[in-house]
């Protein structure tokens, strides 16, 4: 289990009377888990040093009991002040505070040390707050938890983490084989959502590895499982549509990422999407298309927003089809200037050496007529023209996150 994170982080979220709040709790919280019962008299005695009303009404009574440790702490109920932290890193997401959700799924993970979920909520949370380190151990520490005692759901959920965590540090085949023990274990117990998440990763990972015939195989079984409401079926139509594109049937790529675009609300995602419209459109040598996405990008990187590394390449890969040689010089340069890591930096290189050549880029394929190809598309644009996800506003992810990358 990692040792504990500086709780002074929490402040980089939030400035305010509430981010200290939370800092004091966690500060307090961290001392009170390394305390033995006999030394929790040190705690301070009386009321919390902050009005409860800082806080929203649902989430008072979550910090209601973590203020409990400073009136009674030999009496703190381990498992309630985990269901507290639960609550509190639960709200930090939605506000999208990432250090403060950290820190007290971290605690919550610390306060039940046997729960294999805690620890894979932990490595989640690391995950995509960009702490590698700390979420391979969380993850590793929730897959054997869940071994030992036989939890075939949580096995499967620290391994599509661990999947997702070797697939970004480019261990492609490490990945695979994460995702595939996750299949299985979910296979086994019936989970189809679980294994609809490892279905959609696999299809990622034999699309990069070049395998287009068994990604495909995947993206047919992640369709068949996937609701039409599922807050990542516009996920799912872009990696699709992805594989249409890198397949060579870029024409029929087109329409479905210009039907996941209005889903994504996020940034770094619409950017995403933007720059395979790009590369699509200019394997079909339609400059409209082409110029429009690459203008929208190219104003974002000169607003200094963060585009994604994989959204710059792409660009670049669409530069150079177009055969725009300068743009597409100055964006690979640009690409290999951030040192991208795995997977994109031999992409990067390998591109730069074709613009450097002059070498031929990507064309356009026509499907057959009424085949495979036709028919999951529009199945794809159905299901996007009806989408809509209960409860929430249009590409918000839930807590289960496998984002576009």
């Amino acid at each position: 289990m990692p040792g504990s994170r500086s709780t002074f982080t929490i402040l980089e979220d939030v400035q305010d009377e509430r981010g200290v709040a939370l800092w004091s709790l966690a500060a307090d919280l961290d001392l009170w888990i390394h305390s033995a019962p006999g030394e929790r008299t040190l705690f301070p005695s009386g009321r919390a040093s902050f009005d409860p009303q800082i806080f929203p009404a649902e989430l008072r009574p979550e910090i209601a009991a973590l203020s409990v440790i400073h009136t009674d702490p030999e009496r703190s109920a381990s498992v309630r002040l985990a269901c507290a932290c639960e609550a509190v890193w639960m709200w930090a997401e939605q506000m999208n505070w990432p250090e403060i959700a950290i820190h007290y799924a971290e605690l919550a993970a610390r306060i039940e040390p046997e729960r294999p979920d805690r620890s894979g909520t932990a490595g989640r949370l690391c995950r995509t707050g960009g702490d590698t380190h700390r979420a391979s151990i969380w993850y590793n520490r929730a897959a054997r938890l869940a071994r030992v005692q036989g939890k075939q759901i949580e096995f499967a959920e620290a391994h599509l983490g661990l999947g997702n965590l070797a697939s970004d540090l480019g261990h492609l085949i490490a990945a695979q084989r994460h995702q595939e023990k996750a299949l299985r274990a979910a296979i086994s117990v019936g989970k189809r959502s679980l294994a609809m998440y490892a279905y959609h990763n696999l299809l990622l990972l034999k699309l990069y590895a070049e395998k287009f015939d068994e990604a495909w195989t995947y993206a047919k079984d992640a369709l068949s499982i996937y609701k039409r409401d599922h807050p990542r079926l516009p996920a799912l139509a872009h990696d699709i549509a992805l594989l249409y594109s890198r397949m060579g049937y870029n024409s029929s790529a087109i329409p479905v990422f210009e039907a996941v675009l209005p889903t994504m609300g996020r940034l770094s995602e619409r950017m995403i999407v933007l720059a395979n419209v790009a590369r699509a459109a200019a394997a079909c040598r339609d400059r409209l298309r082409y110029e429009r996405a690459a203008r929208d990008l190219l104003s974002a990187i000169e607003a200094g927003r963060s585009v994604p590394v994989s959204a710059r390449y792409n660009l670049a890969c669409a530069a150079h089809t177009y055969e725009d040689w300068s743009r597409a010089g100055t964006l690979i340069t640009e690409v290999l200037a951030t040192r991208p890591e795995g997977h994109y930096l031999h992409l990067a290189q390998n591109l730069a050496e074709a613009i450097r050549e002059r070498t031929p880029g990507e064309t356009d394929h026509i499907p057959l007529a009424g085949g495979e190809i036709d028919s999951v598309r529009e199945n794809l644009l159905r299901r996007l023209k009806k989408y809509a996800t209960p409860g929430s506003e249009p590409g918000v992810v839930p807590p289960e996150k496998y984002p576009l990358i």
